[in-house]
């Protein structure tokens, strides 16, 4: 994970490249669209569920919100497991990933929400009815063939659309809590 290297090591360049990487934020998703479909294209992952779901796994605001939850992890943990004699790959995965277990499931919930809710991307990158996802499938649902929308249509089916997203967030609830509030209180 950058996010790890990021917060825990000191290497030339690492703030300029950290802001680098956050300034990405500001670039609009539309903007990245058509450089995303040729790269989708050329790996031949254009409706494939491959060329939906890659291009939004890794994002700036995921490695921001890492980087800090990271940072909060003191370095005296990681430096007695290097006293120990454990190597770097161990350390982060039986001591830093098991401690961000709730930041991680909280940035699970964000992006899951962000990617459901998602419509120009897999408007772009699928074209096969089978593989629509629910927000390109409610507007040819509401949509079929007709210039006047129906509305009541509409509304019914973004309304049932919305209880997964319900449900995820009653069953996860204490993570997306737990992981969103631990980098803002110091212990």
């Amino acid at each position: 994970m950058p996010e790890y290297g990021f917060a825990k090591f000191t290497f030339p360049g690492r703030t300029a490249l950290f802001l680098f990487v956050i300034s990405t934020m500001m670039i609009p998703t539309q903007i990245l669209v058509v450089p995303l479909f040729v790269e989708i294209k050329l790996l031949g992952w254009v409706n494939s569920y491959q060329g939906l779901i890659v291009p939004g796994m890794m994002n700036a605001f995921g490695v921001f919100m890492m980087r800090q939850y990271v940072y909060d992890i003191p370095d005296e943990i990681i430096e007695a497991a290097r006293a120990d004699g454990a190597g770097e790959i161990r350390i982060f995965f039986f001591i830093v990933l098991p401690l961000l277990t709730p930041a991680l499931a909280s940035l699970a919930i964000i992006i899951f929400i962000w990617s459901w809710g998602n419509f120009l991307w897999p408007l772009v990158a699928v074209t096969r009815e089978e593989l629509a996802v629910l927000a390109t499938g409610i507007t040819s649902y509401t949509q079929p063939y007709q210039r006047q929308p129906m509305w009541g249509a509409a509304m019914a089916v973004a309304t049932i659309a919305t209880l997964p997203l319900l449900v995820l967030f009653v069953f996860f609830q204490r993570y997306l809590v737990k992981g969103l509030t631990a980098a803002a209180v110091k212990g």
